[in-house]
């Protein structure tokens, strides 16, 4: 799935999306140690962001200018929430 993202993006190689697995991988391997870790922009604004990935195949940018007005919603809704899942992570770590 992320390879599809990468390429849909423009995207592809050492600035793709990454699977949080991937990613503790690669900071791993760098010597870094992940402290925190939390989910952006959460649920609700993850859904509207899919939504407009599936709508740009079939209506390019337009999908997400459209979409645009929700997000703010979207982000309340999810800060009240708390949500615990999404489509974009959000770390912290420290050297080790």
């Amino acid at each position: 799935m992320t390879s599809a993202l990468d390429q849909r993006f423009g995207v592809a190689g050492p600035a793709g999306y990454y699977s949080y697995t991937e990613l503790t991988q690669l900071l791993d391997a760098a010597g870094f140690e992940i402290t925190e870790h939390a989910y952006a922009p959460g649920w609700l604004g993850s859904l509207i962001w899919e939504i407009g990935v599936v709508g740009s195949f079939r209506l390019g940018r337009l999908a997400f200018a459209l979409l645009l007005p929700a997000y703010p919603v979207a982000r309340l809704y999810d800060r009240l929430r708390r949500s615990s899942t999404g489509s974009e992570h959000v770390v912290r770590a420290v050297k080790r």
